[in-house]
């Protein structure tokens, strides 16, 4: 899946480009299938599952950025967050019942996460708190979220936040700030 303009117009579009065999030079635009064409708006790719293609879009009312789901298969789009704001980042979760989306905060340097499933968008951190989260991943039961987060203290590490909202660290680092990434699965991850 590709994301790219026309022009340099920056109303990013999404296509696939298709690898079966792989190019010998550089493949343009003509050389692309069109997944998500609307040239009047932007479409900003946020992740990739098995079957479908997530990307958040301003195409609702050209301001505020709303989280789609599209089936590669059908076609079929679903709109999965349309609550407002400027959406970050989102990781789907394993069963792709739920969408963990990052949102700019009001606050100075912070984000907010929600959590979209069947049951609606809920918070899973405080809106209000001056602080910044970044989703490293879905758990591999998607019992929980795994953070980078600088919740409650000066540098980011690496903690568990569970649907219930209770906070567990799972790697600190005084005077440092943490990264991480999980494989596929969400059964190992990295820290940096």
């Amino acid at each position: 899946v590709v994301e790219h303009d026309q022009g340099g117009d920056e109303n990013y579009q999404l296509s696939l480009l298709d690898l079966t065999e792989l190019p010998v030079v550089p493949v343009g635009l003509d050389g692309l299938s069109p997944v998500v064409a609307d040239p009047g708006h932007l479409h900003v790719l946020l992740d990739v599952t098995a079957t479908s293609v997530v990307f958040c879009t301003n195409r609702r009312n050209d301001v505020d950025m709303d989280v789609v789901v599209r089936d590669l298969m059908t076609g079929e789009e679903r709109v999965v967050y349309d609550a407002g704001g400027y959406v970050a980042s989102s990781e789907v979760s394993h069963d792709e019942k739920s969408v963990a989306v990052t949102m700019i905060s009001l606050q100075p340097s912070s984000t907010s996460i929600v959590v979209v499933d069947g049951t609606g968008t809920r918070d899973v951190t405080d809106p209000d708190e001056q602080a910044d989260h970044h989703v490293a991943g879905w758990t591999s039961d998607d019992a929980a979220l795994v953070l980078m987060s600088d919740h409650e203290r000066e540098f980011h590490a690496v903690v568990r936040l569970e649907h219930d909202g209770t906070w567990t660290p799972l790697v600190e680092e005084v005077g440092h700030d943490l990264g991480a990434s999980l494989s596929p699965d969400g059964s190992l991850m990295v820290v940096s």
